[in-house]
C-alpha cells in the first residue's frame, strides 16, 4: 500500500510537471526526518529541468539538491542551535532574500523545519510574504501539527499530513476544488455530493483544512477577476471556473461565508449541520 509521503510526493511531481506548484505548503505529522526527506523531494521537483519527469534525480539541479548544495533551495534555521524558537529576525532576512530572483533554477524554495517553533512575530513577518509572494517562490513549512501555526498562515498554505489516518485519505485541496466547482453548478445537489466526504468523515480538523483550501481558491478567483496572476491555491481550474461564472462581489461574499464558517467550526457547533448550512448558503449566494 502506498504511504502518505509517497502519495504526496506523487502529487507534487504532477504539479511540477504542469508548472502549477503552490507558493506555500504546510507538511505536518511524521518524524522530522520523514518531513525533511519529503520536503527535499518536493524541492527537487520544483527545480528539476527534465521535461518528462520531475524530479528526474539525474539533472544537475537534482544532484545539487541531493547534496544540499543548490543555491535556490534554502533551509531556514537558526545558526544558534541552543535557540528553541525561530526568531522574527531570521524570517525578516528571508523576506529580504526572497525578493532576489533565483540564481540558477526557475524557482526558489525555502524549507522551514520545525516551523511550529516560529514566534508569533516571526509568523506575522512570514505572513507578509505569503500574502503576495513572488511567482518563483515556494515555501515548505514542516511541523508536528498544523495547529501550531497561526490560522492566517494555515489559510494561505496547502496542508498535507503524513499521518496514516483514514480521515485524511482524501486530499483536502482536491476536495475543496470539487466544492468550488460545484458552487457554480446549476444543481444544488452537486454541492451536497461534493461535501459528502466531509459529513462522512466527521472530522472537524479536516473540515477546517478544506475550508482553508477553499479560501485560497476563492482568493485566487478574485485575483484572476482583477487581472492578477499570482495564485496560491494550486487549483487554477477551480479558481478559473468561479472567475468565469461569478462577478467579483459575489466571489467576495462567498469568501466571507467560508471565513465565517471556519469561525463557527472553531466553536464546536454541530458539524453535519454546519456543512449542510454552508452548502445551502454558498448556493444561495452564487445563484441569486
Amino acid at each position: 500500500m502506498e504511504t502518505k509521503a509517497a502519495s504526496i510526493q506523487k502529487r507534487f511531481s504532477s504539479l511540477a510537471m504542469q508548472d502549477r506548484l503552490p507558493h506555500a505548503v504546510l507538511l505536518e505529522g511524521g518524524s522530522e526526518r520523514e518531513l525533511l526527506r519529503l520536503a527535499s523531494q518536493i524541492a527537487m521537483a520544483a527545480v528539476c529541468t527534465d521535461a518528462k519527469k520531475k524530479p528526474c534525480g539525474k539533472c544537475a539541479d537534482c544532484g545539487k539538491v541531493k547534496k544540499a548544495l543548490h543555491p535556490d533551495v534554502i533551509t531556514v534555521a537558526e545558526t544558534d542551535k541552543k535557540r528553541k524558537t525561530i526568531s522574527v529576525e531570521l524570517i525578516r532576512r528571508v523576506r529580504e532574500d526572497v525578493i532576489v530572483k533565483p540564481n540558477e533554477a526557475g524557482r526558489k524554495v525555502y524549507i522551514i523545519p520545525n516551523a511550529g517553533t516560529m514566534t508569533r512575530e516571526a509568523q506575522n513577518a512570514l505572513l507578509k510574504v505569503l500574502e503576495e509572494p513572488p511567482a518563483y517562490a515556494l515555501f515548505l513549512l514542516l511541523c508536528t501539527r498544523a495547529t501550531e501555526l497561526l490560522a492566517t498562515i494555515r489559510s494561505r498554505s496547502q496542508i498535507y499530513s503524513l499521518e496514516e489516518t483514514p480521515a485524511l485519505t482524501d486530499s483536502v485541496t482536491e476536495l475543496a476544488a470539487s466544492i468550488a466547482k460545484a458552487v457554480v453548478s446549476p444543481h444544488e445537489a452537486a454541492l451536497v455530493t461534493a461535501s459528502a466526504p466531509l459529513i462522512k468523515s466527521k472530522d472537524r480538523e479536516k473540515f477546517d483544512k478544506t475550508l482553508a483550501s477553499l479560501e485560497l481558491i476563492l482568493r485566487d478567483s478574485c485575483v484572476l477577476r482583477s487581472g492578477g496572476t499570482t495564485l496560491l491555491s494550486g487549483e487554477e481550474d477551480a479558481a478559473a471556473a468561479l472567475k468565469n461564472t461569478l462577478p467579483r462581489r459575489t466571489l467576495l461574499r462567498l469568501l466571507e461565508e467560508v471565513q465565517q464558517t471556519r469561525e463557527k467550526n472553531q466553536r464546536n457547533l454541530n458539524l453535519a449541520l454546519l456543512i449542510t448550512c454552508l452548502c445551502a448558503h454558498l448556493y444561495q449566494i452564487a445563484h441569486r
